[in-house]
């Protein structure tokens, strides 16, 4: 396959990286730092998955840059790996890149990034995928995959991209070292991944601790059971189905089997505070918020570590948020 990568940071560099390593051409774009390092000394992908010294990718620090370069647009697979902020500006720019039979894939977190995908490209040409392993940028050229918890889980929201061409995504990922299995219910199991992070991501950012930590902790806990249950109220009251038809079912799995793998773990919206940059709340808890008011119910853990973390993000409130 042809792939291109589209805001190459620590999982996009990961999975594009090892599918190149298996014979894949692929074409990555992001930070003029991480590019330039991957070009002059290839890529190092280290940690649990072992040691990866990748080279012969192709890297651009933006579209103009590759276009200017002679490398044309058509791609079997874009994988979209940008925050999910910069979702919107990404689908139109990926828009004319995806070739005829290929496909778009939202590798983000949050709720909303395969819609604004779907809008812009079409539901025939857009998968979602449910990543729970962790990676880390360890300097330019450098990633390291941290923690792994579950299978990537990658499928249609619509089911209109063929089943065909999802196997072999799915085949392709899984053959180059990502383990992935290929779902009907993309929605159901991205939802999952919001409770994961809405419940995890804030509240370790805010105390600056591990998951395992707010795991361990009887206060921490007792928050996260509250936010993983208005969740749930939201999504009831929205129509949406779950996985898991009562909370305490998604609970008990995310304690036992979602959190140990983890426990290590610190938050990446931590390093996003820590560098002064933008964080993904609105695309989680916010997201949360925002539904509940339209259904006209509440939804108010969800509501408080949210604007924590907006506080955390623009202390002095001049770019004041609301849902």
């Amino acid at each position: 396959m042809r792939v291109l990568v589209f805001g190459t940071g620590a999982v996009g560099s990961v999975v594009g990286g090892l599918l190149a390593e298996i014979g894949h051409e692929v074409v990555m774009i992001g930070r003029a730092a991480h590019m330039n390092a991957i070009r002059e000394s290839g890529l190092r992908i280290t940690g649990i998955w072992d040691e990866h010294h990748v080279t012969g990718l192709s890297c651009f620090t933006s579209l103009a840059e590759m276009q200017a370069a002679g490398v044309a647009g058509a791609f079997d697979l874009v994988l979209v790996t940008v925050k999910s902020y910069d979702t919107p500006e990404a689908a139109r720019a990926v828009r004319p890149l995806v070739r005829q039979g290929g496909v778009a894939v939202s590798l983000q977190n949050g709720y909303g990034n395969i819609e604004t995908l779907e809008e812009m490209l079409g539901e025939d040409k857009v998968l979602g995928g449910r990543v729970l392993f962790g990676a880390d940028m360890t300097g330019p050229g450098c990633v390291k995959v941290t923690v792994y918890a579950q299978q990537m889980v990658i499928g249609s929201r619509m089911r209109l991209v063929p089943l065909e061409k999802l196997l072999e995504i799915t085949d392709a990922l899984t053959a180059a070292g990502v383990p992935t299995t290929p779902t009907q219910n993309i929605s159901q199991h991205l939802w999952g991944k919001l409770l994961y992070n809405a419940a995890l991501n804030p509240l370790g950012t805010i105390l600056r601790c591990t998951y395992g930590e707010l795991a361990e902790n009887p206060y921490t806990h007792e928050l996260m059971d509250h936010i993983i249950t208005e969740v749930f109220a939201v999504t009831r009251a929205s129509g949406i189905e779950m996985l898991w038809k009562e909370p305490v079912e998604f609970i008990d799995h995310f304690y036992e089997k979602l959190v140990p793998p983890t426990a290590a773990h610190y938050p990446s919206m931590l390093r996003d505070i820590e560098h002064g940059k933008r964080t993904e709340i609105d695309a989680l808890n916010g997201a949360v918020v925002r539904l509940a008011r339209k259904l006209e119910i509440i939804a108010p853990v969800n509501l408080a570590v949210a604007n924590q973390i907006k506080y955390l993000e623009d202390p002095s409130g001049e770019h004041h948020w609301t849902a």
